[in-house]
């Protein structure tokens, strides 16, 4: 067996990510606390744009079901003389990184399954919404003629892109 066959196989790690956040190793649960934070501050992906997960200078590859990170909170503004109106949101993610964005800044996009992501501007990863943050956004949301959602902002509307 050569070189090339012998690191595809040290980069397997049996890690699995599903869409609402959990990892999964060879079919278990990963639950323990400690495991979890070090795995989930290790996300990322590989020059090729592959998902991996680094631990010290160890990494390996794994399976993403949707999105490598989940955003698990938001803080919304909206201007005083428009309520209705969406001026800017804080996000915070999964792996602690946190970002400002407004208006036209902002990009979202629905899921099949109805769920709503936020584009990360330092990455480009797109971030699943949890619950909350989803039902926070949506008091932001009117539906479009074309039979889409747009985001309504202080800038203007800002279109829900669908995802691909």
């Amino acid at each position: 067996m050569g070189d090339e066959a012998a690191t595809v196989i040290d980069r397997r790690t049996g890690l699995r990510l599903d869409r609402d956040g959990r990892l999964w190793h060879d079919g278990g649960l990963v639950e323990h606390p400690r495991l979890l934070a070090a795995l989930r501050s290790g996300l990322g992906r590989d020059p090729s744009g592959r998902p991996i997960v680094r631990l010290g200078t160890q990494w390996g590859w794994l399976e993403v079901e949707e999105t490598l990170f989940r955003v698990t909170a938001v803080e919304l503004s909206s201007a005083q003389a428009e309520p209705d109106r969406l001026e800017s949101a804080t996000f915070w993610r999964d792996d602690g990184h946190q970002w400002h964005a407004a208006g036209p800044d902002l990009r979202l996009q629905l899921c099949e399954d109805g769920a709503l992501q936020v584009a990360c501007p330092r990455d480009g990863e797109w971030c699943r919404a949890v619950a909350g943050v989803h039902a926070s956004l949506g008091r932001f949301l009117e539906p479009t003629t074309a039979g889409g959602w747009a985001l309504r902002t202080i800038a203007g509307l800002v279109e829900v892109e669908r995802s691909r």
